[in-house]
């Protein structure tokens, strides 16, 4: 049997994709991130199926696709969370995620979910750029909406025009 995904099938095991032989996968979660159930991947690899990743992966049964700029360490764990925003996929981690820095875990939050609203009122209001400053100045990780590590002008104008765009 070739290094792949495999799926059982009247006939016997299919390969789905292949991957390298150094490639390690260490945990494989199902999560719903509003386009449908697909199956996530993490672990040690850049590559899965001859689609670059970064230790973490989505597979819809079809297509093999990065989550952002990926992960930057073996990621071992993974758990899927109902959370306030909504079901949401948390990776076990080390220090970068998605090209920001991180503490040992990182978060895909499914649909329905609207980050702009920050006060999950289900409204676009004013009091929504009121939530965001509490939580910059609570130095919450929510307010990091750059995803860079760092909470600074960037993220407000992160969240100005993540609020323009407006909530699916």
């Amino acid at each position: 049997m070739r290094n792949g995904i495999h799926r059982w099938t009247a006939e016997g095991w299919e390969l789905v994709f292949e991957y390298p032989s150094s490639t390690q996968i260490h945990d494989m979660k199902v999560f719903d991130d509003g386009r449908g159930p697909a199956l996530y991947l993490s672990g040690l690899f850049s590559s899965l199926g001859g689609v670059p990743v970064r230790n973490i992966a989505r597979w819809d049964g079809h297509t093999i696709e990065p989550l952002g700029a990926g992960l930057g360490d073996l990621t071992r764990k993974m758990l899927v969370i109902e959370t306030a925003r909504g079901r949401a996929l948390f990776a076990r981690t080390g220090t970068t995620a998605g090209g920001g820095t991180v503490q040992r875990a990182a978060i895909w939050v499914g649909c329905p979910n609207c980050y702009a609203d920050c006060n999950l009122d289900g409204q676009l209001t004013v009091a929504d750029f009121s939530c965001f400053t509490a939580k910059v100045s609570q130095n919450d990780p929510y307010a990091n909406c750059t995803v860079d590590g760092q909470i600074d002008v960037a993220d407000y104008i992160c969240f100005i025009n993540k609020f323009a765009a407006g909530c699916p």
